[in-house]
């Protein structure tokens, strides 16, 4: 399964109400297309209800200032546009499956704090 790609324009429309994976890589990086299998495979197998997206590094420099990105791979764990979990570089699968687990754990904390209410 693809990652849907995602502009800069478009980006805090999209990351307004979700929760959400986004891969900051460039075509030139062979270190982004291991990054980029693992999460396919992530988003193939996951049931929970967490978007996946790419961001094209050349494409948005407003982004990469905001969350101080400054090298790819990279991806963000953010919840309605909240920052949760930061990764740089090649990292194994289980630190991607630690950021949608940390993405689950606010939505939960939101959730019994909504019920509460």
């Amino acid at each position: 399964m693809e990652l849907s790609e995602l502009r800069e324009g478009e980006f805090d429309e999209k990351q307004k109400e979700i929760s959400a994976l986004v891969f900051f890589y460039t075509s030139w990086c062979k270190l982004c297309d291991a990054v980029r299998e693992m999460l396919q495979e992530l988003q193939a197998e996951s049931i929970a209800s967490i978007e996946f997206y790419q961001v094209d590094y050349d494409a948005c420099k407003e982004l990469l200032v905001r969350y101080d990105i400054i090298g790819v791979p990279t991806v963000l764990a953010l919840h309605c546009g909240e920052l949760v979990d930061y990764r740089a570089g090649l990292r194994d699968r289980a630190h991607y499956t630690e950021m949608m687990e940390a993405l689950l754990r606010v939505r939960k904390y939101e959730e019994r704090n909504a019920q509460a209410d």
